[in-house]
Order: structure tokens, then C-alpha cells, then sequence
């Protein structure tokens, strides 16, 4: 399912450069605040919680504008990492680790000479893994794969004809397994430059 995504995804690309006289690529990087996860460990009869906060997320993005109002977007987005510490004897430490990418179709509007705003809609998948840890060494480790719903809107300034100031809220939902759940809402700051 995953590979026929991505093949479905390149080649609608690769169509839309052919047949989009004024198509644009770009490129672009970007980076946001940590985001939050929490965790949970059970020991017998016992559990515990605990929550923290990742290290800082990073993403990378292509993208393909069709038209001044229409366009494609790929991207994959490091989550980060965190980990945590548990009161249970034979379970004292969690890491976890999470990313997603993302396919989305883009609308953009001009606001003024420099300004303009955008949204996105697609799809991502999302992925998070975790291990738990005690005393006596690892004791559980899993991870997930799933897909969801993506959205982001935000506003970009045009520094230059070809390099922009982009500042975007987005989301994918939670990415979660059995003990972990990872928010993967968030604001982000990045340059996206176009060729």
C-alpha cells in the first residue's frame, strides 16, 4: 500500500511537470518547537505514567506549484526523540522515537506585494517507536506504522522572487502504540527556496 502511494505520488508529479508550462519547483526546510508525548508502563498489577517533551522537530519538503493557486507537496517530518523515567522496580526508563510523511495538494493566495497565506490537505504516515528499559536491561520494545488525515495552513514572506519566510501550523493527528502517544500538532519556521 505504502509503495503504490509513493508511486502514485511521483508519477502525478512527473505528469503535472510535463504538463504545466508554468509549474515551479521548490525545496524547503524548517523547524518548530518540541512537541509532547506521554507514556505508560505496566508491571504486574502496577503502572505508571509519565509525559515529556521531544527534542526539536526538523522537516524537509518538495514541492510543485501547477499553477499561482495550485500545487503538490511532499515531506517528511523528524518528530524527534524523548525519553522519561518510571517508579516501577523493574521498569525505570522509556525512549521513544517519531517521524511522518506526507503528500498534500496545496492552495495558495497572494496577499499584498510580499505576503501570502496557504493550506494543505493529504495524507502521511506516521511512525513511532519506544523502548522500556529497567535494572536488568531492555525488557519491551514495539512500533507502529499508520496512516492519516495531514492539514497545515500558514503564511509565507517573500524575501526575494525566489526565497520566502514560511511559518505553518500542521497536524496529523496522534501517532501512537499500545504505551506511547506522540502529538504530532505544531508550529514550525522555515525557508523554502525555488527554483
Amino acid at each position: 500500500m505504502k509503495q503504490a502511494l509513493n508511486l502514485t505520488v511521483f508519477t502525478a508529479m512527473a505528469l503535472s511537470a510535463f504538463w504545466a508550462h508554468a509549474a515551479d519547483v521548490y525545496v524547503g526546510v524548517a523547524v518548530g518547537p518540541a512537541t509532547s508525548l506521554d507514556a505508560q508502563a505496566v508491571q504486574g498489577k502496577q503502572s505508571a505514567t509519565a509525559s515529556t517533551t521531544s527534542t526539536t522537530p526538523f522537516k524537509f519538503l518538495l514541492g510543485l506549484d501547477i499553477t499561482d493557486t495550485w500545487g503538490i507537496e511532499l515531506g517528511y517530518k523528524n518528530l524527534g526523540t524523548g525519553s522519561a523515567a518510571f517508579n516501577l522496580s523493574d521498569v525505570n526508563q522509556f525512549t521513544a522515537d517519531a517521524h511522518m510523511s506526507y503528500v498534500a495538494a496545496k492552495v495558495t493566495r497572494s496577499w499584498g506585494d510580499n505576503w501570502s497565506w496557504f493550506t494543505k490537505l493529504g495524507l502521511a504516515q506516521r511512525y513511532v517507536g519506544y523502548a522500556v528499559s529497567g535494572p536488568s536491561g531492555q525488557v519491551m520494545a514495539s512500533s507502529a506504522n499508520e496512516g492519516a488525515l495531514y492539514a497545515s495552513a500558514g503564511v509565507a514572506y517573500a524575501l526575494s522572487p525566489k526565497l520566502s519566510l514560511n511559518m505553518e501550523l500542521e497536524t496529523a493527528g496522534q501517532a501512537r502504540t499500545q504505551n506511547v502517544q506522540w502529538n504530532t500538532t505544531g508550529l514550525s519556521l522555515g525557508l523554502r527556496y525555488g527554483f
